[in-house]
């Protein structure tokens, strides 16, 4: 799987929530909840899952068989507890 960012948009995420797009690579290949994203841009999914460390939300696209990072924060308590209720 490729992954591409916008480099000013990794550095802004790495900033405000502590999570570099640099470090997500192998987050895709554990068990991650897929979810419907909203955007007025363009269709956009958002990916549930466990780092081992802690719980992270990741909105990406996918463009031309790649995934485009678009943001990455802490998942949310409802996030959570729906990837559980999936894989527990």
């Amino acid at each position: 799987m490729e992954f591409e960012w916008d480099e000013a948009k990794r550095l802004a995420v790495l900033e405000k929530h502590g999570i570099d797009f640099n470090d997500l690579d192998g987050f895709f290949d554990g068990d991650v909840l897929f979810l419907e994203a909203k955007s007025d841009v363009e269709p956009r999914e958002k990916a549930v899952g466990w780092t081992g460390q802690l719980w992270i939300a990741v909105i990406f696209t996918r463009r031309g068989g790649r995934i485009r990072l678009i943001t990455a924060r802490r998942a949310r308590e409802n996030e959570q507890r729906a990837y559980r209720s999936t894989y527990n």
